[in-house]
């Protein structure tokens, strides 16, 4: 997957509905921009404008405009939103992952 993810320019998903898309966390990680419907996007894992744009189910139109978008973005724009995608798959990584869980169970523990 990994050298499809870096040939690409960015990733869309028009999927009617995913829950949290590993796919999005890897082409975040690999600091693409991601283009989103609005169903596959029910976790919130893409923030709008910021890491990418998500756009209404099944609106072809507005999935269109999103990539003429994507593709207008100057080099800086598009490396200041690929930090942001990157950062954001950060926040998905195993290890904070098992973080946020143990300390779940710790403070259920502790009651």
């Amino acid at each position: 997957v990994r050298p499809h993810l870096h040939a690409a320019d960015l990733l869309a998903l028009p999927s009617l509905r995913e829950g949290l898309p590993n796919v999005v966390l890897e082409a975040h990680a690999a600091g693409k921009l991601v283009i989103i419907s609005a169903g596959a996007n029910g976790s919130s894992v893409v923030t709008h404008g910021v890491d990418g744009w998500v756009f209404p189910t099944g609106d072809s139109r507005a999935l269109a405009e999103s990539i003429l978008t994507a593709r207008a973005l100057t080099a800086d724009q598009r490396a200041n939103m690929a930090a942001h995608a990157q950062a954001n798959a950060a926040r998905y990584a195993v290890d904070r992952m098992v973080e946020r869980t143990q300390a779940v169970y710790t403070t259920l523990l502790s009651r």
